[in-house]
């Protein structure tokens, strides 16, 4: 498999784009949003719900470019030819987040399952040592299904339901 694209500008631009489109139109990520900036939308009588389909745009901008101009970053194709990656209705998940109420997530690290066999990992810095292409073993792949499976909003898609089975 070919990583050349993520290392090309403009198809890294466009992948960007579409990346932090896809993190930032579900609807997990609009109710945190809601929740999170009730009180300052109270007091400025706004209703961001309204508001969302602009306001999730203009945060995938805001991702994108920081992702864009960020060239330390590490773009990691995992591969598994062993076991398969689950997505959800939150397909693109920020694997340092916090995922609290009252906690501040303040370190990136994009996961984004593409097909059964493969993923791709954005890290906020290049300190990571696993190389372009990455083989996973069985356990990592758990770790990742997991936190895909614990931050989806109500959806689970996958191609073996054994593997759903193993994980609850």
């Amino acid at each position: 498999m070919d990583v050349s694209p993520f290392y090309n500008e403009d198809t890294r631009i466009d992948f960007s784009i579409f990346l932090c489109t896809q993190y930032y139109r579900t609807k997990k990520m609009k109710n945190s949003v809601i929740r999170n900036t009730k009180d300052i939308a109270n007091k400025m009588d706004a209703d961001i719900e309204r508001m969302w389909n602009v306001i999730s745009h203009i945060l995938a901008t805001n991702l994108s470019h920081s992702l864009i101009m960020k060239k330390d970053s590490k773009w990691t194709l995992l591969t598994n030819s062993k076991s398969t990656f689950i997505t959800s209705d939150q397909p693109i998940v920020n694997i340092k987040g916090k995922y609290s109420n009252d906690v501040e997530t303040e370190e990136l690290e994009l996961y984004y399952p593409i097909s059964p066999s493969k993923a791709l990992l954005i890290s906020d810095i290049n300190n990571s040592p696993k190389p372009d292409i990455f083989e996973i073993n069985e356990e990592e792949i758990k770790k990742y299904n997991s936190i895909i499976l614990n931050t989806c909003e109500e959806q689970i898609y996958l191609n073996n339901i054994d593997i759903l089975k193993d994980l609850m």
